[in-house]
């Protein structure tokens, strides 16, 4: 496969790269394809696409009061 070396997209190297680049589920892909499991083609937007998605849209203050309001009685309902 491949290697991309992109900013924003990891793989195959998703488990060389570790879950702060990669994010839990991307590392963990990574790392079942490593021990010969089999991994359907694809690829990991690295968790930094993240944060340049919130900083570029201006959401910080979005998701910060997002965060701050949720709680385990109201989880389901919408945050508007």
């Amino acid at each position: 496969m491949e290697k991309s070396h992109g900013a924003f997209f990891i793989w195959p190297e998703a488990f060389q790269a570790g879950v702060e680049a990669a994010g839990g589920k991307g590392w963990n892909l990574g790392r079942l394809e490593r021990y010969g499991f089999r991994v359907p083609s694809g690829g990991v937007l690295a968790a930094v696409s993240y944060q340049s998605f919130i900083k570029e849209n201006n959401l910080l203050e979005d998701t910060g009061k997002i965060t701050q309001s949720v709680t385990i009685s109201n989880i389901g309902e919408k945050p508007f």
